[in-house]
């Protein structure tokens, strides 16, 4: 019963060691993921900026453009009559104008704005939650490292007392053989007395 016991609980920790090892390796592969994902969107903040700031220096351009047109328009308007074609571009740039900075707005919100700043409080998060998991892999380790003496020693033994058993068994498979013997030689005295 003990033995069934000690082998019972040396394959309950072997079978634990292996579940904490496909768990150790699980959260190294999560935490993969989430440093590249990470990354990532650092990349599209990047790229957000970037685009942004082009926007940005458009914008101000067709601003600064419509603005000199606006300014010729008027100035030709009291030299010249035929500028209906002229006053419709610059109508038409106007409306594309006010699109542009519409964006411009949407953009620089986005940029100088809350989204940045979560991105950084989510990167501030992750990064405490990686070192937190590096931390409890570390402590797994050592766990495990400082089990595995007392596990070779639990193997070694169980190893002994199965050699022990198997040589119980030969013993008692010398003494049956014995006693059988003694036996067959009692029945024989026996029948030799009777005769």
């Amino acid at each position: 019963m003990a033995k069934m016991v000690g082998s019972y609980s040396i394959r309950n920790l072997i079978q634990s060691s292996e579940y904490l090892l496909k768990l150790t390796r699980s959260l190294r592969d999560e935490i993969n993921d989430l440093e590249t994902a990470r990354d990532e969107v650092r990349n599209q903040q990047k790229v957000a900026t970037k685009q942004g700031s082009l926007v940005k220096k458009m914008t101000n351009y067709m601003s600064e453009e419509l603005e000199r047109m606006e300014l010729s328009n008027s100035n030709e308007k009291k030299n010249s009559s035929d500028t209906s074609k002229f006053s419709k571009n610059i109508d038409k740039f106007s409306v594309t104008e006010s699109k542009l900075r519409a964006l411009r707005e949407r953009l620089a919100e986005f940029i100088e704005g809350d989204d940045a700043e979560s991105l950084r409080a989510v990167d501030r998060t992750l990064s405490i939650e990686l070192k937190q998991y590096e931390s409890f892999l570390l402590t797994l380790t050592t766990l495990l490292n400082e089990k595995i003496p007392s596990l070779e020693k639990i193997s070694d033994r169980i190893k002994a007392e199965k050699r022990e058993s198997e040589q119980q068994k030969l013993l008692l498979r010398e003494m049956i053989e014995l006693f059988n013997n003694e036996i067959d030689d009692l029945e024989q005295a026996l029948k030799e007395i009777n005769e």
